[in-house]
C-alpha cells in the first residue's frame, strides 16, 4: 500500500506504480517520474522536458527504469516530444535514451531476452508494437 494521499504525498495523476527491488516504488505521471523510498518518502523526482504522459515504468533486471511514454492530448502530433515513445533512465532518474516511435501512443512496455525492450501501443487507431535494442536501437515495428 502506497499510504494516504494528502498534501505531502499527493504527486498529481499516476498513470503506473510499480515496486522497485529496494522495496520502495517508481511512480509514472504526466512528464513526471518519481522515486520512493520503502518508508513512501520521496527519493527523487525528474520533470522531463517532453509533453509525455508516463503510461508505463518496469524496473529492468539491471536496475534501471523503462518507461512507455504517450501523447498527451490523444493523436495530436503538433509539438516537438508528443506521440509514442520508449525511455531509459538510470536508478536515479538520469536520462540514457529516448526513441521517439512512429505512432499515437505506446500504453505498455517490458524487458525481453537479451536485454532488448518490447512495447506496445495505438497507431492510427491499430495495435502498434515495437522491438528495441538494449541502446535503445529500432529493431522493428509492426501495426
Amino acid at each position: 500500500m502506497i499510504g494516504e494521499m494528502n498534501e505531502t504525498t499527493y504527486y498529481g495523476e499516476v498513470y503506473s506504480v510499480q515496486e522497485t527491488k529496494d522495496g520502495g516504488y517508481i511512480l509514472g505521471c504526466r512528464q513526471t517520474l518519481i522515486k520512493l523510498d520503502k518508508e513512501r518518502k520521496l527519493e527523487w523526482k525528474v520533470i522531463f522536458d517532453f509533453e509525455n504522459i508516463l503510461y508505463s515504468v518496469k524496473q529492468t533486471s539491471d536496475g534501471n527504469f523503462l518507461i512507455a511514454c504517450g501523447t498527451v492530448g490523444q493523436y495530436e502530433h503538433n509539438y516537438p516530444g508528443s506521440g509514442g515513445a520508449v525511455v531509459l533512465v538510470n536508478s536515479s532518474g538520469k536520462l540514457l535514451w529516448r526513441q521517439d516511435l512512429n505512432c499515437d501512443n505506446l500504453f505498455s512496455v517490458c524487458e525481453a531476452e537479451y536485454r532488448h525492450y518490447v512495447s506496445a501501443g495505438i497507431s492510427d487507431e491499430t495495435a502498434y508494437i515495437a522491438k528495441l535494442t538494449k541502446d535503445g536501437k529500432i529493431c522493428w515495428t509492426k501495426k
